[in-house]
C-alpha cells in the first residue's frame, strides 16, 4: 500500500495502476484494504488530471459495493485527545482516560 501512495504523491497513473494490479489478487479477501488500494488509484488519476478515469474507477468501486471509510485522525490539545473525524465534519473531545491502552504522552 505504501507503494501505491508514493505513486500517488509522484501523480504517476501509470505505476499505480500496475502495482494496483499486482495486489489485487491479494485483497480479494480483504474490502478494507481492496477499498483503500481503489481510493489510491483513482486519487492518483484525478491528481495526474485524468478525471475520466478516476471517475470510472469510482463508479465500479460504488457498483460493486465497496465504500470509502469516514477518516479519522486525533491528537493531543491541552492534555485532552482530540479526535477528528473527517466525513462529519465535527471534532469530538475525549479525555485521556478512554484512551489508557494507548501508549501515548498526552504531557
Amino acid at each position: 500500500m505504501s507503494i501505491l501512495s508514493a505513486a500517488r504523491n509522484q501523480r504517476n497513473p501509470l505505476l499505480a495502476q500496475n502495482i494496483y494490479d499486482r495486489i489485487q489478487p491479494y485483497l480479494k479477501d480483504e474490502k478494507i484494504y481492496a477499498t483503500s488500494a481503489t481510493v489510491l488509484l483513482a486519487n492518483t488519476y484525478a491528481l495526474a488530471g485524468d478525471s475520466t478515469t478516476a471517475s470510472m474507477i469510482r463508479m465500479k468501486m460504488n457498483q460493486s459495493g465497496l465504500k470509502k471509510l469516514a477518516g479519522l485522525s486525533w491528537t493531543v490539545v491541552n492534555g485532552k485527545i482530540v479526535v477528528s473525524r473527517k466525513k462529519k465534519k465535527k471534532q469530538i473531545l475525549v479525555t485521556k482516560k478512554l484512551f489508557f491502552n494507548l501508549e501515548i504522552s498526552c504531557t
